[in-house]
């Protein structure tokens, strides 16, 4: 359809409004560029606050701020339509690898080089929570659209779901080979959840134990049927 050029080196990142209307890009040239994937308009950037590559950008649910995470460290927040930094969170320790909102919009979970996730407030500014994480880096996060759980995908090649509003340890799911790079929800209602990893292979997960149970039971019905 179309292809975008602009950065000077590798794309670390990419993002898009619910609506389609606006694309962002983080690079290892170290900026931020705002695009109209339409081509409706050229891109913009973004004015510098890190100072390494930027890892990860996520968009909020309205499309009014831009998260954007480096291998600095810090994570900054914007105003997209005025081109404008908000705020700037971390204290520069490990490298920000993954960046996801919940669906309000008031909480922003955040998964580093470390393997350690954290959970910031957005109306104070401010660390909520830290998670224990994973073993090796977290480099992938989402969190369903009902907002009650989250998923982090780590180089330890495990994805581990979270409770988001009170930082407990939901489930470990096991399964890749190799590093686990990117996880993504079904939509309102669904009980997917897909992984993929460096293994190479795409796991399409039922997060409801009842249904996979009746499955599993069904199955072993089938081949093994009762007298």
């Amino acid at each position: 359809m179309r292809t975008i050029t602009g950065h000077r080196g590798a794309v670390t990142s990419l993002a898009l409004t619910r609506d389609g209307e606006l694309a962002a890009s983080g690079g290892a040239d170290r900026t931020i560029r705002i695009w109209d994937p339409a081509g409706r308009s050229t891109g913009r950037t973004l004015p510098g606050a890190h100072t390494a590559a930027i890892d990860a950008v996520a968009f909020s649910p309205d499309g009014g701020i831009l998260a954007s995470g480096g291998a600095d460290g810090r994570i900054a927040l914007w105003d997209v339509e005025h081109d404008r930094q908000l705020a700037t969170l971390g204290d520069g320790g490990s490298g920000v690898k993954a960046i996801a909102f919940t669906p309000d919009g008031r909480t922003l979970a955040t998964g580093d080089a470390g393997g350690t996730i954290t959970l910031w407030d957005l109306d104070e500014r401010k660390r909520v929570t830290t998670l224990p994480g994973q073993r090796g880096a977290i480099r992938d996060l989402a969190i369903n659209a009902e907002g009650d759980l989250l998923a982090s995908a780590g180089s330890d090649s495990v994805i581990t779901l979270w409770d988001p509003t009170t930082g407990a340890h939901v489930a470990t799911l096991t399964g890749h080979t190799g590093p686990a790079n990117a996880v993504a929800f079904g939509p309102r209602g669904s009980d997917a959840l897909a992984s993929t990893g460096a293994d190479p292979r795409v796991i399409l997960w039922n997060l409801n134990p009842n249904a996979v149970i009746n499955r599993i039971c069904a199955e072993r019905a089938a081949r093994c049927p009762l007298p």
